[in-house]
């Protein structure tokens, strides 16, 4: 009998060991659903042999909405940024109806009392004095004017002489060795001798390769399209620089003397005004023009006597200067 109750015990031993052997080989993973609320469903975890049972109970209240610690600590979160949103959702929405007030607010007051409108005017700018000059020998001899013709602050900075071949073998260089002789810097550029934008633009690009400054002068020698090219070259660099207009023929020194125009272009298209501080006009350079009779012809007031140069000159520019 002992021995009998031995063996049962051990054979009531290995069936224990067996059933536990097979209750842990019974490993089962529980994914409980996720809570209301939409938070992500949380770590597994496994449910051994005995506790199989109590899992699945567990798992069932899951379902029906009850949550279990870990669970509880991430709903508590979850609730807190929900609030935080609808709280700021609520605040936005407040701030639009405030705005939409408002905005109701001013359209009912621009209704009711529109601003009144208002205009205002201004002048820029000073008035500009032109000194029309009139002698014989200015141009070989600049010194011999009534008045300097650079203006003391003026007196250090570049002075340009530009014309076109003509003017300049005939009158520039005289006039500008002139300059010389006053103790001023100059400098001599041909132009292409026409008025047109191309003209321009490439008195503009040798103006500014020589080199020049806010009080630099330039000074027009030549006919009509050289005093355009160049009058609109000096209304146009650093701003507006200053301008001196030495004709060379007389229907160029009447339109100086009568207008402050300065155009380029087909028809002198483009262009605006820029008066110049002076207008040097030298008798002796327009007698020896080869137009000049026939511009007396047709410039010289009635009865002006032909054969003396510097009166015809004198009359008709006093004739086409402007009248107040």
């Amino acid at each position: 009998m002992a021995t009998m109750t031995t063996t049962v015990c051990r054979l009531e031993v290995r069936k224990v060991v067996v059933v536990a052997r097979r209750d842990a080989r019974h490993e089962e993973k529980v994914d409980p659903a996720p809570p209301r609320g939409g938070l992500a469903a949380p770590e597994r975890f496994v449910v051994r042999g005995a506790a199989f049972a109590a899992a699945r109970a567990k798992n069932a209240k899951l379902r029906r909405g009850r949550v279990h610690a870990p669970l509880a600590r991430r709903d508590a979160a979850w609730v807190v940024e929900v609030a935080a949103a609808r709280a700021a959702e609520r605040a936005a929405e407040a701030r639009a109806a405030a705005a939409a007030a408002a905005l109701a607010d001013f359209r009912g007051f621009a209704c009711a009392a529109p601003i009144p409108a208002a205009a205002y005017a201004f002048t820029t700018g000073a008035p500009a004095t032109t000194e029309v000059v009139v002698g014989a020998g200015l141009v070989a001899a600049p010194g011999r004017a009534a008045t300097p013709l650079v203006p003391a602050a003026s007196a250090s900075s570049p002075l340009i002489v530009l014309g076109d071949e003509r003017s300049l073998k005939f009158h520039g260089a005289s006039f500008a060795a002139g300059l010389e002789r006053l103790g001023h810097v100059v400098k001599v550029l041909a132009l292409a001798g026409d008025a047109s934008l191309g003209a321009y633009a490439a008195a503009a690009d040798a103006v500014l390769s020589a080199g020049i400054d806010k009080h630099s002068i330039l000074f027009a020698v030549g006919g009509e399209a050289v005093c355009d090219v160049v009058g609109f070259v000096a209304g146009t660099l650093h701003r507006g620089i200053g301008l001196v207009h030495v004709p060379t023929t007389l229907g160029a020194a009447a339109r100086a003397a009568s207008s402050v125009g300065h155009g380029v272009g087909a028809g002198r298209a483009v262009g605006f005004d820029w008066a110049p501080l002076k207008v040097v006009v030298d008798a002796d350079a327009l007698a020896a023009g080869p137009t000049f009779a026939a511009d007396a012809a047709r410039l010289a007031p009635p009865g002006c006597d032909a054969r003396d140069a510097a009166s015809l000159v004198r009359a008709v520019v006093e004739r086409h200067l402007p009248r107040a």
